[in-house]
């Protein structure tokens, strides 16, 4: 205990000769200060340096006293304890002190950033993974495998506390179907801007904690069914592949507040969806194939947003229930008359009717005159010949109105 004192005595002295070193040689005087700011000067800097001394003993002393722990220091109780006794101490110590993180060490992100390609990721993880302490490969939450040239998505083995992975951006073709064995509580999955094709995996359907799955810019032609395992998916963006539907047990995402699907082939949605997605907030449908809508789209009544441009939609269901609905794009379709029931859109902001095939606008039948909120208006490339009287006399539209085009 002795030689330790000593030996912490001896380390605290050569800290504090190190700081006042250090301090003194910075200049204590300032030649645009007047005699008595000099003064104060050189008084800051010297209780600056009593603190920093102060700090650093401190220090110095807490770092031996745990290493004269560790190698079993003075203090009565543990003097007493038998030779078994101590071996079993200093194994719980040694355990504790492996299960902290080093400092020092590179992280796992730090080693992969500049890994290329499928087998330079693989072999960085590998060798990364190696060095891994169970305590640190569990405590894992994040990982970005973006922009590597992946060809493939690595083995990564267990990582039982993964909630977020980012694989966008490279030129992965499947992903492994033990992807719900090594990530069980992922929460948001990115790999948009891949080569993904045929089916997607079903083990992404698996994958039941899942919130937010992005998959935009790939060629996937069909999402698992098994889809309707993710009751808590919020947000499910498959946009620009080459999707011809959509699975029925979509309806059963009763979470699903943003689904986009814009740039696809599909030529119908499942009546499903309206009728089952009741959190359903955005629905982006833009540049498809769709002929028609889903005659339950009125049962989706928390929808504010709702895209079916470039499409072939000649007619539309009822909107009436849609109370909520903010937004309304149908340009680029086959329409010759506004969607019924808009009356019933109080909150509507935008409503865009371009490149359809209207003759007539405004009038008593559309209600588009009496919408309280409407802010925009555009149905240009149209073939409209009438627009209606109440349309140009509407108080209605006269106070929210702010751009139109005819």
């Amino acid at each position: 205990a002795g030689a330790a004192a000593a030996a912490a005595a001896a380390a605290a002295a050569a800290a504090v000769t190190a700081v006042v070193n250090q301090m003194g040689n910075i200049a204590l005087f300032d030649s645009s200060q007047s005699d008595e700011g000099n003064r104060q000067l050189v008084a800051q800097r010297e209780q600056q340096q009593r603190d920093e001394c102060a700090l650093t003993v401190a220090g110095v002393w807490r770092g031996r006293a745990a290493d004269g722990d560790d190698h079993g220091g003075s203090g009565g109780a543990d003097e007493e304890d038998t030779e078994d006794d101590g071996e079993v101490g200093h194994g719980q110590r040694r355990q504790a002190r492996q299960s902290q993180p080093r400092l020092g060490r590179l992280s796992i992100q730090s080693k992969l950033a500049s890994a290329r390609g499928s087998q330079g990721v693989a072999d960085t993880w590998q060798r990364a993974d190696e060095d891994l302490s169970e305590g640190e490969r569990g405590a894992l939450e994040s990982l970005r495998l973006d922009r590597k040239n992946l060809a493939q998505m690595p083995p990564l083995g267990r990582l039982p506390h993964l909630h977020e992975i980012n694989l966008s951006r490279n030129r992965i073709h499947h992903l492994p179907e033990e992807l719900d064995q090594w990530l069980p509580r992922l929460e948001h999955l990115r790999a948009d801007h891949n080569a993904l094709e045929g089916a997607l995996a079903a083990s992404v359907a698996r994958l039941v904690r899942l919130v937010v799955l992005e998959l935009d810019d790939n060629m996937l032609r069909a999402l698992p069914e098994g889809i309707g395992a993710l009751l808590v998916l919020r947000e499910l963006s498959v946009a620009r592949n080459e999707l011809e539907a959509l699975p029925g047990s979509i309806g059963q995402c009763k979470a699903l507040e943003v689904l986009t699907v814009s740039g696809n082939r599909l030529r119908r949605l499942p009546d499903t969806l309206c009728r089952g997605c009741k959190s359903l907030v955005e629905l982006w449908v833009r540049n498809n194939q769709l002929e028609a809508l889903p005659s339950t789209l009125g049962r989706a009544r928390a929808l504010k947003k709702l895209d079916v441009g470039g499409n072939r939609l000649e007619s539309f269901p009822d909107v009436s229930a849609l109370r909520s609905l903010e937004a309304l794009w149908c340009f680029g379709n086959l329409l010759t008359a506004p969607p019924p029931g808009l009356a019933g859109c109080t909150m509507l902001h935008i409503l865009n009717l371009d490149g359809n095939r209207l003759t007539q606008l405004g009038t008593a039948d559309d209600g588009v005159a009496s919408l309280p909120s409407l802010q925009t208006l555009s149905a240009a490339d149209n073939l409209i010949c009438k627009i209606g009287r109440e349309l140009g006399r509407s108080a209605v539209l006269g106070a929210s109105l702010r751009e139109l085009d005819l």
